[in-house]
C-alpha cells in the first residue's frame, strides 16, 4: 500500500512537470516563431540601423500579448524618427560658405554710381549688379545703403560683406577680394565757381581749407600726398561738403567727376562749382571681404564678364567714361 501510494505520489508532481515544460517549450517555440515573423515584416518597412529596437519590441511584444495592438502607433513614431533623422545629421552646406544669394550687399549714396531715389537704391553699380545676379540665377538682393565709413568699416571686419562701388588702391588689395572694375572714374579738386584757387599738385592744397567724405578714397589720397588730418574737414556724405563749399566754410572738395556730371539731375541739384585739378583717375569694384569663398568670388567676376555689352550700355546711357 504504502509503496502504491508513494508511486502515486510521485508521479502526479512529474506529469505536472512535464506538462509545464511542454507548455513552455511551445510557448517559447510560438514566440521565436512570432519573433522572427515580425522582425521580417517590420524590417521590410524599416531602414536599417535599428535592428536593435526592433529586438527589444517584439521581445515586449511576446511577454505582453496585447501589445501588439500599438504597432501601427510604433511604426509611425519610427518611420517618422527615420525620416527626421538624416536632418538632424546633416551639415549645412551653407554654414561658414553662404551662397550668391547669402551676402550683405553695403552702398553709400553717391550719384550716379549708387544712390537712393524715392527710397529705392538706384545706379550704374546696383544696375550692374541686378544684371551679374540675375546672370547668375540669384534673386534680387536687399542692398543696404549708409555712409561711406560705417559701410567701410563693416566690410572690412564682416565675413561675406559686399561693398561697392570701392575704389581699388594698392593700400587696399590686400583687405579685399575684388570683382570688377565697374567702371572707371576720376577724383577732382574744385572749388566755388567765382574762386581764384589755382593747384598745380594735391599737395598744393595744403595751404586751404579741404573737405572730403571720412575715409574715401580722396581722404587717403590727400593725406598720402602730405597733408595733415588735422586739418582737412571730413563729414559722411557728398551734399554736407556741398553745403560746406557754398556757405565758405571750406575752399575746396574732394569728390569724384562723376558726381559732377550728374549733380543737375539730383532732387536738390548741386551749386555750380569749378574744376581745379585732377586728382587722380582710379577704377570702381566691388570689394568682397576677405574672408569670402574666393570660388564664389570667381562666380561674380565670371558673371560680369558675360554681361560685359551690358555693362558698355549702362556707362554710355549714364554718360560716363570706360
Amino acid at each position: 500500500m504504502s509503496g502504491s501510494v508513494l508511486s502515486a505520489s510521485e508521479g502526479i508532481p512529474g506529469r505536472r512537470v512535464q506538462s509545464r515544460v511542454k507548455s513552455v517549450q511551445e510557448h517559447s517555440a510560438r514566440s521565436n516563431y512570432l519573433r522572427e515573423a515580425m522582425r521580417a515584416r517590420l524590417e521590410n518597412f524599416l531602414a536599417s540601423g535599428i535592428h536593435s529596437s526592433i529586438d527589444r519590441f517584439v521581445r515586449f511584444v511576446c511577454k505582453f500579448g496585447l501589445a501588439a495592438l500599438f504597432v501601427p502607433l510604433w511604426l509611425a513614431a519610427h518611420v517618422a524618427n527615420a525620416q527626421e533623422a538624416p536632418k538632424s545629421q546633416e551639415v549645412p552646406k551653407a554654414q561658414g560658405a553662404p551662397r550668391s544669394g547669402q551676402l550683405t550687399y553695403l552702398t553709400e549714396d553717391y550719384p550716379p554710381i549708387n544712390y537712393i531715389e524715392f527710397g529705392q537704391v538706384k545706379g550704374l553699380a546696383v544696375d550692374l549688379l541686378k544684371l551679374m545676379w540675375k546672370q547668375m540665377g540669384v534673386p534680387e538682393q536687399p542692398i543696404e545703403i549708409t555712409n561711406w565709413s560705417r559701410a567701410y568699416r563693416i566690410a572690412s571686419q564682416t565675413p561675406y560683406t559686399v561693398l561697392f562701388s570701392t575704389t581699388r588702391t594698392p593700400e587696399r588689395e590686400a583687405l579685399f577680394q575684388w570683382v570688377g572694375p565697374i567702371v572707371f572714374d576720376r577724383n577732382v579738386l574744385v572749388a566755388g565757381k567765382k574762386s581764384a584757387i589755382s593747384l598745380a599738385s594735391v599737395r598744393d592744397a595744403a595751404t586751404h581749407r579741404v573737405g572730403v567724405i571720412r575715409d574715401d578714397v580722396c581722404h587717403r589720397e590727400l593725406i598720402e600726398s602730405g597733408l595733415e588730418d588735422a586739418r582737412i574737414e571730413k563729414v559722411s556724405n557728398f551734399r554736407q561738403l556741398f553745403k560746406m563749399l557754398e556757405a565758405d566754410r571750406i575752399d575746396l572738395i574732394c569728390v569724384s567727376e562723376s558726381l559732377l556730371a550728374t549733380g543737375h539731375e539730383l532732387d536738390e541739384p548741386l551749386p555750380e562749382v569749378k574744376t581745379v585739378l585732377i586728382a587722380s583717375e582710379t577704377p570702381l569694384y566691388y570689394a568682397f571681404n576677405k574672408a569670402t569663398s574666393p570660388l564664389l568670388v570667381a562666380r561674380f567676376q565670371a558673371a560680369l564678364k558675360a554681361v560685359e555689352k551690358e555693362r558698355r550700355s549702362l556707362l554710355k546711357k549714364a554718360g560716363l567714361g570706360r
